[in-house]
C-alpha cells in the first residue's frame, strides 16, 4: 500500500525540489532487500563482516526505507535519497524498522477481543 512522506527539508533531484515522497514496503523485492543489507554493511564496517540483528540495525532500517521510496520512484537513485537530512532521516528509518519488526499496522489482526481459553498450569501446593 502506497504512503507518502512530507519532507521537512526538501531535496533537489534533477534540479527539481522534492517535498513529498511516495513509498511502499510491499514493493521491496529480494534484490532490494539484499542491496539495503549490502549498503548498510558498508556503512557499519567499511565492507567488512557485519554482526547485527535486522530488527535493531538502524542503518539497515534507513536503507530499507530508501528501497521502499525507490520502489515507487524508480528514477530516484540512492545517492539522491542520501541527501535527506534532519528528522526526515528518522522518519525514513522508521519505515525500515517497521518493515523488519512488523508493526501492528502491518501485522495480522489479533483475536484480543475474544476471551482466551483456560490453560493448564502448574499450581504450587500450599
Amino acid at each position: 500500500m502506497k504512503h507518502t512522506i512530507d519532507l521537512r527539508h526538501p531535496i533537489l533531484i534533477d534540479n527539481k525540489e522534492i517535498k513529498r515522497l511516495e513509498y511502499d514496503v510491499d514493493l521491496i523485492d529480494t534484490d532490494m532487500f539484499v542491496e539495503a543489507f549490502t549498503l548498510s554493511t558498508q556503512v557499519n564496517t567499511g565492507g567488512g563482516a557485519k554482526v547485527s540483528v535486522a530488527e535493531t540495525d538502524a542503518s539497515l532500517h534507513l536503507y530499507l526505507g530508501f528501497m521502499a521510496i525507490k520502489a515507487c520512484n524508480p528514477s530516484m537513485d540512492i545517492m539522491d535519497l542520501k541527501r535527506i537530512k534532519g528528522m526526515d532521516i528518522i522518519t525514513i528509518m522508521g519505515i525500515g524498522r517497521n518493515f523488519t519488526c512488523m508493526t501492528a499496522e502491518e501485522s495480522d489482526p489479533s483475536d484480543s477481543d475474544q476471551q482466551s481459553e483456560p490453560t493448564a498450569g502448574y499450581i504450587m501446593p500450599v
